[in-house]
């Protein structure tokens, strides 16, 4: 019987002993937040103090808002924003590498006053629905992915405390 040889000793109706105990000597972790990346709130607030350009704290707080990957946020256009009266979205390719013949978009609400903020951002740069919202050096590039790491390399230093793009990611997930 196959099943036998995967419960080990055990046969046909017997129940599987309780293996796992707990040890009275672990300290209780209910209700304690994991700090997945290292950072909490307090540190996110304090990178955004020592970013030295505001394109990085704008994206900054879109990665700390909606988890995205910083791939996908530095691709976006004004085209993936989307309004729906005071209501702000962003739509970001499903999954890694999805089709180029047929994309399928999840649909990322931002919360009211950072969809405000990156309408304003998109508007008072002049950015066209074609062109990338957070543009590279050369024209019709995006923003490199290694120079946002740098900037919040540089700020990470300034602080003391170690803060990258993934690590936004992982404070979204947590909180």
């Amino acid at each position: 019987m196959p099943q036998e040889a995967e419960l080990g000793n055990l046969t046909e109706g017997e129940t599987m002993p309780n293996i796992i105990k707990a040890d009275p000597a672990a300290p209780d972790v209910t209700g304690m937040v994991v700090n997945q990346g290292g950072i909490d709130e307090a540190d996110y607030q304090a990178l955004k103090g020592h970013l030295r350009d505001y394109r990085y704290v704008l994206i900054a707080k879109l990665l700390r808002c909606t988890g995205v990957p910083i791939s996908e946020l530095l691709r976006l256009t004004p085209l993936h924003l989307e309004k729906s009266g005071p209501s702000y979205s962003l739509l970001i390719r499903r999954g890694k590498q999805s089709c180029k013949r047929d994309p399928s978009f999840d649909q990322v609400f931002l919360p009211p006053e950072l969809g405000l903020e990156l309408d304003g951002f998109i508007k008072g740069n002049g950015i066209k629905p074609g062109q990338y919202i957070f543009k590279g050096q050369k024209e019709g590039q995006h923003l490199c992915r290694r120079s946002v790491v740098h900037a919040f390399n540089e700020a990470s230093e300034r602080l003391g405390v170690r803060i990258t793009p993934h690590s936004l990611r992982h404070l979204y997930s947590t909180s």
